[in-house]
C-alpha cells in the first residue's frame, strides 16, 4: 500500500449495509473514509446496482435490528439466598433503571428509523454522494452471460446482482492504479482462503485491466493495513476545537465549533470532560444551551457520559440543559454498574 497515487475503491453492499445491523464495526470508519475521499487520496466507485441494493435492503435489515434490540431481556438471574444481601436491592434499582434507560432509546430510535436519520445512514448517504456511481445497466447482458456460464461470482440462484458488479467493474474502473474492493459477500471468496478473491476472477482482471486487484472482507482489514496519520490528526483537530470552545467569544462561534464537533463520533474522557466543563465556564455556551444544535451535542455526547463528571459537576450540567426534568430517576453511570 506504499503506492502515493489516489487509491480506487470499491466497497459492496453488504459492508454498507452491516452498520445497520449487529456487527464489530465502528461509525468513525465511515467518518474516517469521508475523510480520506474528500482529501483525495481514496475515490470510492459505486455501481448503481450497490446502490440499490443499499435502499432497497435498508428497511428489513434496520427493522430485525430494532426488533432484536427491543425483545433483548435485561435480567440479572439471582437465587432467593441473594435476598438478604443489600447488594440484591442494589442490582434490582440498577436493572429498573437500565429498563427505563433502554425503554427511552427505543422510543428515540424508532423516531431516527422513520425519518431515515440514523448517523449510519447520515454517513452512508453522504459516501454515495461522494462516490462515482457506475452505470451498472449498461452490462445487463454480460452479466447475464456470465450466470448462465456458472462463472464466478455468480452462486445465487435466479439473481445475478454480483454478476452486474463484476461486470461493471470491468468495464468501467480505471486502470490508472490498482483496484481495491471490500466485500463480505462469500460468493466472492476463494473457497481455498475465504480472505483472498476468488483465483479465477483474478486472473480475469489481471488479463483485463492490466493492474491489481486487492481484496478485504472488511474496512477494519483495509485501515490496518492502509497506514494513514488520520487518527493522530483527528484527536488533534479535537482538542484544538474544545480548546477553541472553551474560549468562544460569541454565540455564532459557539454554534460553529459545535457543528465541527458534532462530525465526530467518539471523544476520549479528558476530551468529554472538557467539554463539559466548557459549558458551565463559558456563557457563550450556557446562554445557548436550550438550542437545538448545542443541546443535542451535549445530550449526545456528554450527558451520556455521566462516569466522566464529578457529582455537582454532573447536576449542574443537567439544570443548565434540561432545567426542568424530572429528577427523580437519576442518570446511570453505566461504568460502574455492578454487572
Amino acid at each position: 500500500m506504499n503506492n502515493k497515487r489516489t487509491i480506487l475503491l470499491s466497497i459492496d453492499s453488504n459492508i454498507f449495509l452491516s452498520f445497520y445491523d449487529f456487527s464489530d464495526y465502528d461509525l468513525e470508519q465511515l467518518v474516517k473514509l469521508v475523510e480520506l475521499i474528500e482529501t483525495g487520496k481514496i475515490k470510492l466507485f459505486l455501481t448503481q446496482q450497490i446502490v440499490n441494493e443499499i435502499k432497497r435492503t435498508r428497511d428489513g435489515i434496520v427493522f430485525r435490528a430494532y426488533k432484536k434490540f427491543v425483545d433483548s431481556k435485561i435480567a440479572f438471574d439471582m437465587p432467593i439466598i441473594c435476598q438478604s444481601y443489600p447488594e440484591y436491592k442494589e442490582i434490582k434499582s440498577y436493572q429498573k433503571k437500565l429498563e427505563k434507560v433502554k425503554a427511552d432509546l427505543s422510543k428515540k430510535l424508532w423516531q431516527d428509523i422513520n425519518s431515515k436519520t440514523l448517523k449510519a445512514e447520515e454517513m452512508i448517504n453522504k459516501l454515495i454522494k461522494l462516490s462515482c456511481i457506475l452505470d451498472s445497466d449498461q452490462v445487463l447482458n454480460e452479466a447475464e452471460k456470465r450466470y448462465l456460464l456458472g462463472n464466478p461470482p455468480g452462486r445465487k440462484k435466479n439473481t445475478y446482482g454480483d454478476e452486474i458488479n463484476w461486470e461493471t467493474f470491468l468495464k468501467f474502473i480505471p486502470t490508472d492504479n490498482h483496484f481495491i474492493f471490500i466485500s463480505d459477500d462469500e460468493d466472492f471468496r476463494n473457497p481455498l482462503n475465504e480472505n483472498e478473491l476468488n483465483s479465477f476472477l483474478i486472473q480475469e482482471w489481471e488479463k483485463k485491466k492490466r493492474t491489481k486487484i486487492i481484496f478485504y472482507r472488511s474496512l477494519t482489514s483495509f485501515f490496518k493495513e492502509y497506514e494513514i496519520d488520520i487518527e493522530l490528526r483527528w484527536e488533534e483537530e479535537k482538542d484544538k476545537l474544545i480548546k477553541e470552545l472553551m474560549m468562544s467569544p460569541n454565540f455564532s462561534t459557539t454554534h460553529e465549533i459545535i457543528n465541527k464537533l458534532s462530525k465526530f463520533i467518539n471523544f476520549s474522557n479528558k476530551q468529554v470532560k472538557d467539554i463539559g466543563l466548557a459549558a458551565l465556564a463559558n456563557n457563550q455556551i450556557s446562554w445557548i444551551a436550550q438550542d437545538v444544535d448545542v443541546k443535542d451535542f451535549y445530550e449526545s455526547n456528554v450527558l451520556s457520559r455521566t462516569s466522566v463528571f464529578e457529582e455537582n459537576e454532573l447536576e449542574r450540567l443537567k439544570d443548565l440543559f434540561f432545567p426542568n426534568d424530572n429528577k427523580e430517576i437519576d442518570e446511570i453511570n453505566f461504568e460502574e454498574t455492578p454487572f
